[in-house]
This record gives C-alpha cells, structure tokens and sequence, in this order.
C-alpha cells in the first residue's frame, strides 16, 4: 500500500454552490478521487447501491487514501442496503490501512495526514 496526498471523501471536503455538486464532481483533475465524490454524491441522493457499485473497484487500491474512501462508502452503503458483513468486512479493512499508514501502531496520531474521521469508525 501506497500513501499518496489525495483527501479522504474529497466531496464531503469540498465547498460548493448548492446545486453544483455534479459540476464540481466533473472539474475535478484526479479522476480516481472523482469518482470516489461520485460515489459520496450517490449516497448522501439515497442511492446506496450505486454509491456501493462505484466504490468497489477502490476496495483493495493500493493507494490508501482511496482504499480508506471506498472502505468508508462501502461500510455505510451495506449498512444501509442492509449487508452487514459486507459492510464488516469493508470496517475491518479500515483497520488494515490504519495500522498500514501508522507505520504498524494503528494510531491515528502517528499515521497518514487526513484519517482521523475513520478513527470514529475504528474505535
């Protein structure tokens, strides 16, 4: 695994106009993180299926900032369409990547800039 400088949930990170969240999801230059935002956008509009589809191909992405994304949109999804153990299974390779980015203590104050918020998930 890979840590790069990309934003976990680079939607939920970003400001816009209401009513633009699509405009700023298509001027976005990284496409991985685009579709990532794509993802968050499909579940916060009640389309966790498709947020669920989306984010698949990111579950075991090298690059743990999108893997960590997609494990948090994958969680929420499956908890939300109501499979639980996809929904544990994408928790517990939150866990992977924190103790991965930590340098193997699992503490989010001594791994990769921008995972606090999966702390909450984690503990």
């Amino acid at each position: 695994m890979i840590l790069s400088d990309r934003a976990v949930l680079p939607l939920t990170g970003s400001t816009f106009e209401p009513g633009n969240t699509e405009k700023v999801i298509k001027e976005m230059e990284d496409k991985e993180s685009a579709q990532i935002a794509l993802a968050e956008y499909y579940y916060f509009s009640a389309n966790a299926e498709l947020c669920a589809e989306t984010v698949k191909p990111y579950l075991s992405h090298e690059d743990i900032m999108l893997r960590l994304s997609a494990d948090m949109l994958y969680t929420f999804a499956n908890l939300t369409i109501g499979d639980s153990r996809a929904a544990q299974q994408a928790r517990e390779d939150i866990q992977r990547c924190m103790v991965h980015g930590s340098g193997g203590t699992g503490k989010c104050n001594d791994g990769a800039k921008g995972v606090l918020s999966v702390c909450l998930l984690c503990n």
